[in-house]
């Protein structure tokens, strides 16, 4: 009978050992709730910066291959004259877009009128280029021509092949401009995103 005894009492200690009560499942709970509501704000700052990242490194490969399209040999009728180029307007209303381009008669290394080949290019709406900086002042009127022509890789900006200073394009959240990331084209053509 001892032995019976001590074998239900084992049993019953064990029932009492096993699982959770209430409040230490409260706790945990709790706890957990914690932890994913701090994840869940974070994720979405996360998320905010790594589009924003991309963005930018889109709007960087689009002037890439614009440069290698222009260092291409292609020819046409009129020779192996390519130069192919981006035009950037920061003000208001036209601040998701930019204009691809190849420079026609006249040859000026500028957009103009009729020179659009394709679509417009276009940033995810929710990302705007809030300002535009060549030499780190600020471009009047908002708007710079990039333009490449071979055989070089340099930049030529806003149709001047002997312009020096480094173009900043800014793109921003278009709901908080204080959060950009900058697009840089150097005179010789490199081109990164900080």
């Amino acid at each position: 009978m001892v032995g019976k005894k001590n074998i239900l009492f084992r049993q019953d200690k064990l029932r009492r050992e096993q699982g959770f009560g209430l409040v230490e499942l409260m706790v945990s709970i709790g706890i957990m709730m914690l932890v994913l509501s701090i994840l869940i704000a974070r994720h979405d700052a996360f998320n905010s910066a790594t589009l924003l990242q991309n963005q930018a490194y889109e709007l960087a490969l689009a002037i890439r291959e614009k440069q290698i399209m222009a260092v291409s040999a292609t020819r046409d009728v009129t020779g192996f004259r390519n130069i192919y180029g981006l035009r950037f307007n920061s003000n208001p209303g036209f601040g998701s877009n930019y204009i691809i381009f190849r420079d026609g008669s006249p040859v000026n290394r500028r957009y103009d009128a009729g020179e659009q080949i394709g679509r417009l290019g276009a940033l995810d709406r929710r990302f705007v280029i809030s300002e535009i900086r060549v030499g780190g002042s600020p471009v009047s009127g908002g708007i710079v021509d990039i333009a490449f022509e071979r055989p070089n890789f340099d930049a030529i900006i806003n149709g001047d092949p002997n312009l020096s200073g480094t173009v900043e394009i800014f793109v921003a959240v278009s709901t908080n401009l204080s959060s950009f990331r900058v697009i840089e084209i150097t005179p010789a053509g490199q081109i990164s995103v900080k």
